[in-house]
């Protein structure tokens, strides 16, 4: 009974005597650092947005591109001006009106085909004018041979001869104007091909890609590749990426982007899934 007392009392010395020291000092210690009470700030819990970022490998591209091409076959001879820089071709970077002059193809043949055309015109004209002044020959002809077969000057068959000749005129005035029609038509087409050398921007946007040179060769149809590129808004913006590792849902939410207008080179994606970057404004 004496030894648990014993064991007891010790206890309680040793706890005094390493316990108690370090009570004091922690005490102590917030007068010696100046500080004062803690203060305990309160707030209200609700809910917000939380960013995620993904990092992942892709190619940012504009929303909208428009790929323009030549309607017409033929050599590249130049490249039009660009509107706001001076000395500076049409390239890289280059803001555009709608019309602006890209490229003009070289207009040698596509000129000599107008000027045949406008010949052609010309000459269905003076035929026309001939075939007319033969219609009215036939026509007093026969107004001449009326009153000579009713005198009986004359034989049947020499005003039916008249006759026919009148109805052969009229005709021909009419095919002479199916041929001015023809070669109209055909003098619209060639200038209109001759237009089409000078290939111009059908929208108003930025050239992110020129892919012909001076002195190439550019063919016209579906199947052929453009020759230059455009954004329509650069503040549009879209990103193909492959994600490194699985992605939340709401780290793959479709955002629209806001981004400052400026030039940039935009390259194939090389993405296997696409996604709308989401970036400040």
């Amino acid at each position: 009974m004496r030894a648990s007392r014993n064991r007891w009392c010790i206890s309680l010395a040793m706890a005094a005597a390493f316990g108690l020291p370090r009570i004091i000092a922690a005490a102590d210690e917030p007068k010696a650092a100046g500080a004062g009470p803690a203060k305990l700030h309160e707030s209200t819990v609700g809910r917000a947005d939380t960013a995620a970022t993904v990092h992942a490998l892709g190619t940012v591209e504009p929303e909208e591109v428009v790929d323009v091409g030549s309607q017409v076959n033929g050599i590249v001879k130049s490249f039009g001006a660009d509107p706001h820089v001076v000395g500076k071709s049409i390239n890289f970077g280059s803001q555009v009106e709608e019309g602006t002059v890209l490229a003009t193809i070289d207009q040698t043949l596509y000129q000599a085909t107008v000027d045949q055309n406008l010949a052609a015109v010309n000459s269905a004209k003076a035929n026309i004018r001939l075939a007319k002044a033969n219609q009215v020959l036939a026509e007093a002809n026969l107004k001449r041979d009326d009153q000579l077969i009713k005198k009986g000057v004359i034989a049947r068959d020499q005003y039916d001869a008249t006759f026919a000749a009148l109805e052969a005129a009229k005709a021909d005035v009419g095919v002479q104007e199916a041929v001015i029609k023809q070669a109209e038509v055909a003098l619209w087409q060639a200038e209109i091909n001759l237009d089409l050398t000078r290939i111009r921007s059908p929208i108003k946007g930025i050239v992110i890609d020129r892919r012909v040179t001076v002195g190439q060769t550019v063919v016209s149809g579906a199947t052929s590749s453009g020759l230059f590129l455009f954004a329509k808004d650069l503040r549009k913006l879209k990103s193909g990426y492959r994600p490194r590792r699985p992605t939340s849902a709401r780290s793959t939410r479709s955002r629209r982007s806001a981004l400052p207008s400026m030039p940039f080179r935009a390259s194939p994606s090389r993405a296997k899934s696409r996604r709308f970057a989401s970036m400040p404004p």
